[in-house]
């Protein structure tokens, strides 16, 4: 690793005091959590598992909200799978069975979970872009069918992943035609000026192959409707882009054998029951969630407690994502689709280029392909990137419902990436290069350390904006800079 660059003393200094903190951070937690707990029985913790003999932090609405999907939607995955394997060794076409089962199995889900009305009058608000007024009972209860806000914005995105590549399989589809009309025409040509127009004429084509894969064949109405409707992550994701999921199915179903390995994937199914069983259980010992929205509270607390409070949401952000897409991703493999890599932990993210990257590898496939390349991407200078780079956060805050406090959270991301981008530049110019030679790795190391120390402190900043609300993040800001 990069760190053996430094001492070994200097490393177990840095994991001693590292883990020392993050245990009495938690430990703070825990017992600010045991001091109020009585002043929470009554609206935040709920009775717990009777074995425990506590009660536990209901206001994980995400998390409760996700594993009564789970359990209603268990039944159809498990006849989803049946389905798809008996199609696959049948080797019927899996897709036409598979459109009409998703629909009906959505339409079903829907209607069993809650009358389709208040779905469709959800959606109408959704769209309206007035989720954020909490005062309003009827959105308190709306906002509790959050998956279907979920649904909704994987269709939007999915409808524009399946549009682009249609359209990028027409126009390589248009460049090869028109080059192979220009050989044929070319034929009785004198060979000297026939090579230089070949060769410019499929510069495009050769552009498009480099930079962006394209589907291997033209992408049908039933193709859109299967992607649009594919069960195993129509409810909580993650995102597949459209290009791969369909090279990847196509190929897959061709063969009866199946090729995944059955081993890792009970494997990993079992370890998402056992985080599953980790998230239940911990709740009834950290109320962290009750802690942070207490805005009085947390202006009185001390500094572990302050931080410990942040550090556990955030341990438990993580962990619910990889949870919820873990679950998708293992059942996508049974179809044949390669995985996109789980949410890494946001503490061993440093950059804030690094989290956005890691965390979500589907949706930040899907701004790559979708929005930064077809915008020019890193080949137009420093301040056209820049640029474009700011149009996909405002899509990701628009994916976010474009709240106060979600559009706060974005801008500081924005900046902190621009910055870091100025950076990488600089150590990258020949300034930059000069000073390195005259410092050795270690110092190196030291040195980014402490560059990244402000930007990681505005990281956790804006994770209180995200993960409560803008007067906790604003506490968390006076907090953090002020004392």
């Amino acid at each position: 690793m990069f760190v053996d660059v430094l001492p070994r003393w200097e490393r177990y200094t840095y994991w001693i005091c590292g883990l020392s903190s993050i245990a009495y951070g938690v430990f703070s937690v825990f017992q600010e959590g045991e001091k109020n707990k009585d002043s929470y029985l009554d609206y935040s913790l709920i009775p717990g598992w009777s074995w425990i003999g506590r009660p536990k932090d209901n206001t994980h609405i995400g998390w409760f909200i996700w594993t009564n999907t789970v359990w209603l939607a268990l039944p159809w995955n498990i006849l989803y799978v049946m389905l798809s394997q008996t199609c696959r060794f049948f080797q019927v076409n899996g897709q036409y069975c598979f459109t009409r089962l998703k629909y009906k199995l959505v339409l079903y889900y829907c209607e069993s979970y809650n009358n389709i009305y208040i779905h469709c009058l959800y959606v109408y608000l959704l769209i309206s872009l007035h989720l954020q007024q909490e005062d309003d009972l009827l959105l308190e209860k709306i906002l509790l069918k959050s998956q279907l806000q979920i649904s909704v914005n994987l269709f939007c995105i999915k409808i524009i992943s399946f549009g682009l590549e249609k359209c990028r399989y027409r126009d390589q589809q248009t460049i090869t035609k028109k080059t192979v009309s220009e050989q044929s025409g070319q034929t009785f040509a004198y060979s000297g000026t026939s090579e230089n127009k070949s060769t410019h004429s499929m510069n495009p084509g050769n552009e498009i192959n480099v930079e962006i894969d394209i589907v291997e064949s033209d992408p049908s109405f039933l193709d859109f409707l299967f992607y649009l409707f594919y069960y195993p992550t129509f409810f909580w994701g993650p995102f597949y882009e459209y290009c791969n999921f369909h090279n990847q199915v196509k190929s897959s179903f061709k063969s009866s054998i199946f090729t995944e390995s059955v081993y890792d994937i009970t494997k990993q199914l079992i370890k998402i029951a056992f985080f599953m069983f980790f998230i239940e259980f911990h709740v009834h010992f950290l109320y962290y969630t009750c802690l942070g929205y207490d805005e009085e509270l947390l202006e009185s607390v001390s500094d572990w407690t302050f931080y410990g409070i942040l550090y556990c949401h955030s341990c438990y952000f993580q962990t619910k994502y990889f949870i919820t897409y873990g679950f998708g991703i293992q059942l996508s493999r049974l179809d044949g689709i390669a995985p996109v890599s789980a949410p890494r932990c946001l503490h061993f993210s440093y950059s804030g280029a690094d989290l956005w990257k890691s965390f979500d590898e589907g949706i930040y496939i899907f701004m790559k392909r979708c929005i930064f390349i077809p915008l020019g991407g890193s080949r137009r200078g420093v301040l056209k990137q820049l640029l474009i780079s700011g149009l996909c956060f405002m899509f990701m805050i628009f994916w976010h419902s474009a709240s106060r406090r979600i559009v706060i959270w974005g801008v500081v991301n924005y900046f902190i990436c621009a910055l870091e981008t100025a950076g990488y530049r600089l150590s990258k110019s020949d300034i930059g290069l000069r000073m390195k030679s005259h410092l050795s790795p270690a110092m190196i190391l030291r040195l980014k350390a402490l560059l990244h120390y402000p930007v990681y402190m505005l990281l956790l900043i804006t994770c209180y904006y995200f993960f409560f609300n803008e007067h906790v993040g604003w506490i968390a800001f006076s907090k953090i800079t002020f004392q």
